[in-house]
């Protein structure tokens, strides 16, 4: 199965080409910065370009989870999930099975300031445990602590772990194969955690907000 993965777009999608894919998985972060937080913006944005868009990419299924950007979305989640269909399906601390393959979906990240999808340790590590053992696909907003989370660029490049340790520590529990997340747009592309599972960062654009990455292709 050939995965099409990307992350924070931030309402950038129309800039990037996809290539053929089965599925199209977006780690969060899909909401354009300037509309953010306006909730009837949000829904009209929604259901007249960026699904629209999903639809008309090369591949059989669309996975989408949120990210701390989706501050509008989160208060009003409900009526976003209803926008799911055959093709685009949303997964917000949720999972599903396709051809076999398990996928589960998270918009959450480390706390830090007043955004979505951000809780408490201990609260994340519980959601975190809900994710069925040994996931195929993992799509996660954020990534975990140790893979993936060192921001290089300026304003925010230093040495600094900047990932999940929520998420750490329930992955070596519960094994998924694949991490595909965001969130630090311009952590490193692939590491391993615990140097046993592939974590991949799938930000497509840069600290300044740029595009700086082409949309990654694995094959499962």
């Amino acid at each position: 199965m050939k995965i099409c993965a990307i992350s924070d777009t931030h309402g950038q999608h129309r800039s990037l080409q996809i290539e053929k894919s089965d599925i199209l998985c977006i780690a969060g972060d899909i909401s354009p910065l300037n509309i953010q937080g306006r909730k009837s913006e949000i829904i009209t944005w929604l259901k007249t370009d960026f699904l629209p868009w999903c639809k008309e990419q090369p591949v059989d299924k669309v996975f989408i989870t949120f990210g701390n950007h989706e501050l509008a979305v989160s208060h009003i989640e409900k009526e976003v999930l209803s926008l799911g269909d055959s093709k685009i399906e949303f997964l917000v601390n949720s999972g599903t099975e396709y051809n076999g393959y398990k996928i589960w979906g998270s918009p959450m990240s480390n706390k830090f300031g007043n955004w979505a999808y951000m809780y408490p340790e201990a609260e994340q590590i519980e959601i975190f445990r809900t994710m069925p053992d040994n996931t195929d696909i993992l799509i996660v907003h954020g990534p975990p602590y140790n893979a993936c989370d060192i921001c290089l660029q300026h304003p925010y490049g230093n040495t600094n772990h900047l990932g999940n340790l929520a998420l750490s520590i329930v992955m070596e529990e519960k094994k998924p194969k694949i991490t595909l997340c965001g969130h630090l747009h311009t952590g490193r592309q692939h590491e391993k955690l615990y140097g046993v599972y592939d974590v991949y960062n799938v930000s497509v654009l840069n600290e300044q907000y740029e595009i700086f990455r082409e949309p990654l292709y694995l094959e499962i």
